[in-house]
């Protein structure tokens, strides 16, 4: 059995801050969240939200996370449990 790395957001977010040049404040206008929310982020401080992972991964040029499927109080449990 062929074991594949799993690729995280994280890893995914530090890889195109260091692609492209990025620091965490000019990531941070990109995406329309708060620099030292995302620094607690990529340092792993910080569980993401629903809401910061759809703003990191839209500013990140991914699909958003697809949140349509779930019913409200799904979204709680998600929530709580991220």
């Amino acid at each position: 059995m062929k074991i594949t790395p799993t690729i995280t957001i994280r890893a995914k977010l530090e890889h195109y801050l260091q692609q492209e040049g990025l620091n965490l404040l000019e990531f941070a206008h990109i995406s329309g969240m708060n620099r030292g929310i995302i620094s607690n982020i990529v340092s792993e401080n910080k569980p993401m939200s629903i809401n910061q992972l759809d703003l990191i991964t839209e500013a990140l040029g991914l699909p958003k996370l697809l949140l349509a499927c779930f019913e409200d109080r799904d979204l709680k449990a998600m929530t709580a449990i991220f």
